[in-house]
């Protein structure tokens, strides 16, 4: 369960690299998971990544396996600052990220203040404006500044499907264990963080190569909103993925990693 400090408390990660041990140049992916997931949601993708890829999933703090940290206010600006001081103890100079949903978003104001750290940007499932997150009606636990508990908020958004149940009763078992690991209070901060921007004044200033990502059925995420996500992209490219829920990386990952590798290796 590897950890690293990153600005006075510990962050977990997990690293794989099957690439051949003897290669001069590996590029790294860096995926950072949404609200309330954690990196294990994307186990799934690193076989069809790790082989040619190094490939980094961090858990956001109080998700996963990060501890709760002692943050009184949850700023958009502290969360790039943690990431940018991540990637540096990481040893890391210039990455492919992949960020979905609030991971997006934060990806987003990284690459517009950071371009010189990307190589792409992927933006799966990713909001354009923070009402669409936060405030929408069919997203009960969002709406109430979090009073129940994380595993009754997992529950509810299974239920909605703003996070996808999985194909099998085992699996939408785990899916809910492993989002509640996250804490109240880490949820709220998320929250905190989704509400206080919009990407209307960002998307126009990313100047990296940039992949939206889009579930065609998200039931927070209207196709449109994409779509003007990618029209604000100076270099901006889309894919379309057939789901009727906001995780389509979770329900057709094969599609997803088509796309995504598609776009990484052509930029």
């Amino acid at each position: 369960m590897p950890r690293t400090e990153v600005n006075g408390y510990e962050v977990h990660y997990e690293l794989d690299d099957y690439t051949d041990p003897w290669a001069s140049e590996v590029d790294t992916i860096v995926i950072q998971h949404g609200i309330g997931r954690n990196a294990q949601f994307w186990r799934h993708w690193i076989p069809a990544l790790a082989g040619q890829y190094r490939v980094v999933r961090r858990d956001f703090p109080g998700h996963g396996q990060s501890p709760e940290p002692a943050i009184d206010v949850w700023t958009i600006d502290r969360m790039v600052e943690d990431l940018v001081a991540f990637l540096r103890v990481m040893g890391l100079k210039k990455i492919h990220y992949l960020g979905e949903s609030t991971g997006g978003r934060l990806g987003a104001v990284f690459a517009q203040r950071f371009p010189e750290l990307l190589k792409t940007l992927t933006l799966c499932a990713t909001p354009l404006r923070p009402n669409t997150l936060v405030a929408n009606p069919i997203t009960p636990a969002l709406s109430n500044d979090f009073e129940m508990s994380a595993a009754e908020w997992t529950a509810a958004l299974v239920e909605s499907r703003n996070i996808s149940p999985g194909r099998t009763p085992q699996q939408r078992k785990w899916v809910e264990g492993q989002a509640a690991l996250a804490t109240r209070s880490a949820l709220a901060g998320a929250r905190q963080v989704s509400a206080s921007f919009d990407l209307s004044s960002v998307a126009p200033n990313i100047r990296v190569p940039t992949l939206v990502l889009a579930p065609t059925g998200s039931p927070i995420l209207p196709i449109e909103e994409s779509v003007e996500l990618l029209n604000l992209l100076p270099n901006g490219h889309i894919a379309l993925v057939e789901n009727d829920s906001h995780e389509a990386y979770v329900d057709q990952p094969e599609e997803c990693i088509r796309a995504f590798l598609k776009f990484i290796q052509a930029h």
